[in-house]
């Protein structure tokens, strides 16, 4: 089964998701599989260690997206706001230039 990672895939699907990737290479070049804390080894010898883990132990749950289109007034409101504040703040920047014309339209 094909299970694709999005921007919004929770934390724990990630986790899962690159276990079951590597599990099977870890067996097959036989190495012990530490997954986020579990020990998933087969307790055979093994030539070496593979290890995964959150490197700074700061994994967030992603945000949802704000709504848009008719039903999300406040978020329209505030996009407005914020391309109108870039507009009218006269950015020269060539970076932003772009961004402006991208925003005026």
């Amino acid at each position: 089964m094909l299970m694709l990672l999005i921007i919004d895939s929770s934390i724990d699907f990630v986790k899962e998701r690159v276990t079951t990737i590597l599990a099977p290479l870890a067996s097959q070049y036989n190495l012990s599989l530490t997954s986020f804390g579990e020990d998933l080894s087969s307790g055979a010898p093994a030539y070496g260690s593979l290890i995964l883990s959150d490197a700074w132990g700061t994994a967030l749950t992603p945000a949802p997206v704000s709504p848009s289109g008719t039903d999300s007034a406040p978020y329209t409101l505030l996009s407005a706001s914020i391309k109108a504040s870039i507009v009218d703040s006269g950015i020269t920047d060539k970076k932003v230039s772009g961004l402006v014309r991208v925003l005026k339209s």
